[in-house]
């Protein structure tokens, strides 16, 4: 190994400041020496890591698309589109006609370029190009980076990834955190349009001449990755463990207090969960935290209304990443009632089970495969085969104080195994040795 400091470069679909996997990524890699260079998407509610500098004059992922052809096209007809330009007495209706005739052209493009992938799979790189068009922004930033190892965060950085590759050298890590081909699987458009592309975008990276490790979150995926495009090995595992906190088993009193945090939108099992609590009754408490889209989470309000539990559960602020565990712990149920619609969903394995188990809590998940068996294994909580409200209901009204209060000791006990401190050294040991490899090919 050359002893000049090395460089990585994180690259995600996101904003850094918000996704926790990572934000470790870039702290273990830093802790360790490297110079760790961050692209993802501007912005952020949380503060940026200290590793993750401040760029300047940075690009706007709204310039690029109105340097579409779509937008541009719209604006020929109407030109006041995207303008926010008051059109006589009737603006409002011509700007809410605009919005309908601007939303249909980009759906119909949507979807005759996903088509073009159908017929021919070949075009699915120019496909990518021209249907995320945020991601010639981040390919801009990046391509000024000389790095030792990009790491692709999911499928929608990995052509940027292999592009700045084959351009600037440099090793690529692809590290999928979901079962990307099945995701959205339970959507007919999704999987008629969408998967495709994905597929023909892992496939290409997978196949290639270029030195790519693959890495995820569950045993699950790296299984189904390997048999699905027929790898050499198994994908490592590296899971999405949280750092250690110092924090203790509270005793537990009633009301009990529940708590489900992480992104609050559909298809979390959330509005099963507020009818659960309904069923139990009182002497339980239920706290939604996450950041949500505003007419979802008037949703979920509307709900709880008219079940009468206004004072039984409350839908709360998101708080910072790097707080998350040690907030948690106040809590005494952590709750996740996700539906086993998908592949995707039963290769589960998510950061906030590690983050109840970080908080010592006790755990009551859906008995999905990948959850369940570590909800088993050591022995940190319950699960529950029916995901209905009376299925959770059940399952959680059975437990008394001191069972929750002994699960949530247990938690405690997991959580010095299941940390980033230990995972990551899997992270770690891999980067190193694909440099080594690189270097020597």
């Amino acid at each position: 190994m050359t002893s000049k400091q090395l460089t990585a470069c994180l690259l995600v679909y996101n904003t850094i400041p918000d996704d926790p996997r990572v934000r470790r990524q870039g702290d273990v890699l830093s802790e360790q020496g490297w110079n760790v260079v961050g692209i993802g998407l501007p912005g952020g509610r949380d503060t940026s890591p200290e590793w993750l500098k401040e760029e300047k004059g940075e690009a706007s992922p709204l310039g690029e698309v109105q340097r579409s052809l779509l937008y541009k096209a719209v604006r020929v007809v109407l030109p006041e589109a995207g303008d926010g330009v008051r059109v006589g007495g009737g603006g409002k209706y011509v700007r809410t006609v605009i919005r309908i005739v601007f939303r249909a052209i980009a759906i119909i493009k949507f979807a005759l370029l996903h088509a073009l992938v159908l017929i021919r799979p070949s075009t699915h790189n120019s496909v990518y190009w021209r249907v995320l068009p945020v991601a010639a922004t981040l390919y801009e930033r990046a391509r000024l980076v000389k790095a030792d190892v990009w790491v692709a965060n999911d499928w929608n950085t990995l052509p940027i990834a292999l592009r700045l590759a084959r351009e600037n050298g440099g090793a690529i890590l692809y590290d999928t955190h979901e079962f990307a081909v099945d995701e959205y699987d339970q959507k007919l458009l999704w999987r008629l349009l969408r998967k495709p592309l994905v597929q023909e975008i892992e496939k290409e990276a997978l196949k290639s001449d270029e030195t790519v490790v693959v890495s995820t979150v569950s045993d699950g995926i790296a299984s189904a990755l390997a048999v699905l495009y027929d790898l050499p090995s198994k994908p490592m595992v590296v899971r999405n463990t949280p750092k250690r906190v110092d924090v203790t088993a509270r005793p537990v009193e009633r009301p009990i207090k529940i708590l489900y945090h992480g992104v609050v939108a559909p298809g979390r099992g959330l509005e099963v969960s507020i009818e659960a609590m309904r069923l139990l009754g009182d002497g339980y408490h239920l706290s939604i935290r996450g950041p949500a889209d505003p007419s979802y989470a008037e949703e979920l309000n509307r709900q709880v209304t008219q079940a009468g539990l206004a004072d039984r559960v409350a839908l709360i602020p998101p708080v910072p990443m790097t707080d998350l565990v040690a907030q948690a712990a106040v809590f005494d149920i952590g709750l996740f009632s996700l539906p086993g619609h998908s592949r995707h969903n039963q290769f589960a394995l998510p950061n906030k089970l590690f983050e109840y188990i970080g908080a010592g809590l006790c755990v009551c998940v859906s008995a999905l495969p990948e959850m369940k068996a570590i909800v088993e294994h050591y022995n940190v909580g319950k699960v529950f085969e029916d995901e209905t409200a009376q299925g959770i209901a059940t399952t959680i009204g059975k437990l008394t104080p001191e069972e929750i209060y002994q699960y949530k000791r247990k938690s405690l006990a997991a959580a010095e195994d299941l940390c980033w401190e230990s995972e990551s050294r899997k992270f770690v040991q891999a980067v190193v040795k694909m440099i080594t490899k690189k270097a020597k090919s």
